[in-house]
């Protein structure tokens, strides 16, 4: 064997344990989850008004939709957070005759907790005014 075949040989060597190793500590593997959130529509959305929220907290999904066609909107609080400026909720839902904050327009919202088993919406609840806010923190 001359230089060059002994040089190539052991390059390629080299090489392909160098990709191999980049392949096994430099993944590009994704975890995650797919859900079928179809289901909402088989729920009874007042107005066609509703909501689908995950809580970082307790790692649920959750339907959130009106009670009353009188109170059509659905808000929370909300604050923004300096170190990553992504906007959270920092409190419950709940509905209200107006767009804006009116603490004399507050309403009920009904909410189900999704399913990842069935892929289903279910356990319908009620969340009301103040501490009665649906809050998935609470759960």
């Amino acid at each position: 064997m001359n230089k060059k075949t002994i040089f190539l040989n052991k390059f390629c060597i080299i090489f392909i344990v160098t990709l191999l190793l980049i392949n096994i500590f430099i993944g590009n593997s994704v975890f995650g989850a797919t859900y079928d959130l179809s289901d909402y529509k088989n729920q009874e959305l007042i107005g066609g008004k509703f909501v689908i929220i995950y809580s970082l907290d307790n790692e649920k999904l959750y339907l959130l939709t009106i009670e009353r066609s009188d109170y059509p909107y659905i808000y929370t609080n909300q604050h923004a957070d300096s170190k990553d400026d992504k906007v959270y909720s920092s409190g419950g839902w709940i509905c209200s005759y107006s767009s804006g904050f009116n603490g004399n327009a507050q309403g009920h919202i009904k909410y189900y907790t999704y399913n990842t088993e069935t892929s289903k919406f279910e356990n319908r609840q009620h969340g009301g005014i103040g501490n009665g806010a649906f809050n998935p923190r609470k759960e």
